[in-house]
């Protein structure tokens, strides 16, 4: 991406601020009937319309094949080229701020130890404070432990945000009265309202569904806008047996309501956005639905479908969980 010979047009980009930032992770090779980053660049204006103020595309480190969700990258420092190559990269770039909207990269480095986190978070802030662009680092975790986003000198890893579940299951049991699995943890509206005030439901009580502690409390210092929720994303649908979603319009229009307006760090996906009610295993006998957001295009559907990690640095850093 740091390439002299690309003639940028966005020197003068700040970045995005934490307490503004509303990503939209998109699925680059089905998001648009070209299915390449140059096909997503006329998609900004209506994105920024809808409030979006980063872009981030799931991992397009160089994979197998032509359609993949990217995390069985290998070669993870070089851009897929069905989707347009390093080039077709680089203009969505930098087409992206001139709408205020900025741009996460999602990365899977081979599942990366806690250290190395650390390590890349400062390398990244470091960069950042050189070229003058706020850069941020958020980890998608399911440990729900605060220390990711506190300061070394405080025992953390000095990231700028952490993924939570918590509202996602809470509301999904809430709407859908499910109480197998994690969903055991969500059985009274208590836990809702916790993971709406602070993103986290738990606080370092006992997990029935994980049988152990979980989580801990945000400690002092630590703003719930660095905890960003969902109401639904690719991992919660792709890791259901069936792929289902909180798609319909009864079903969605409370849990999509609760997460644009909650005071925690929001987070968009294709899929909610649009009220998709059709995931990728359900999918691939229309060309008329993408794999991943069910939106109304001509993409053909993928062949397979790779299992998503439970884990991956905006930069976004995946430590293991």
């Amino acid at each position: 991406m740091v390439d002299p010979a690309f003639d940028r047009t966005d020197r003068g980009w700040t970045g995005v601020a934490l307490d503004a930032l509303v990503p939209y992770e998109l699925h680059v090779g089905t998001h648009t009937r070209g299915g390449t980053s140059d096909a997503v660049i006329p998609q900004l204006p209506r994105l920024r319309a809808r409030g979006v103020t980063a872009l981030e595309p799931m991992p397009i480190a160089q994979f197998p094949g032509t359609r993949n969700w990217g995390h069985d990258g290998v070669l993870p420092f070089a851009a897929q080229h069905s989707y347009g190559g390093l080039r077709g990269l680089q203009r969505l770039v930098d087409a992206s701020p001139a709408l205020g909207i900025g741009v996460i990269l999602d990365v899977v480095h081979d599942h990366s130890a806690v250290p190395f986190v650390e390590e890349l978070t400062a390398i990244v802030h470091a960069r950042g404070a050189a070229l003058g662009p706020r850069l941020l680092v958020s980890g998608e975790t399911g440990r729900n432990d605060p220390r990711f986003v506190l300061p070394p000198e405080r025992g953390g890893h000095g990231m700028d945000a952490i993924w939570c579940d918590d509202l996602h299951q809470a509301l999904h049991a809430a709407v859908t009265g499910e109480r197998h699995g994690i969903f055991a943890d969500f059985d009274d509206l208590a836990r809702l309202a916790a993971a709406w005030a602070t993103g986290m439901s738990f606080r370092g009580e006992r997990s029935a569904a994980r049988r152990h502690r979980h989580s801990r409390p945000l400690p002092q210092g630590v703003s719930p806008a660095q905890v960003v929720v969902h109401a639904q994303d690719h991992d919660q649908i792709g890791n259901r047996g069936r792929g289902e979603r909180l798609g319909t319009p009864a079903s969605v229009a409370t849990p999509g309501r609760c997460r644009t307006r909650n005071p925690n760090g929001p987070s968009l996906r294709a899929c909610s956005m649009r009220g998709a009610t059709r995931s990728a295993s359900t999918t691939r006998a229309s060309r008329r639905h993408c794999s991943h957001c069910a939106a109304r295009c001509s993409a053909p559907a993928p062949r397979s479908r790779t299992s998503p990690t439970s884990t991956s640095s905006s930069v976004s850093a995946r430590p293991r969980a």
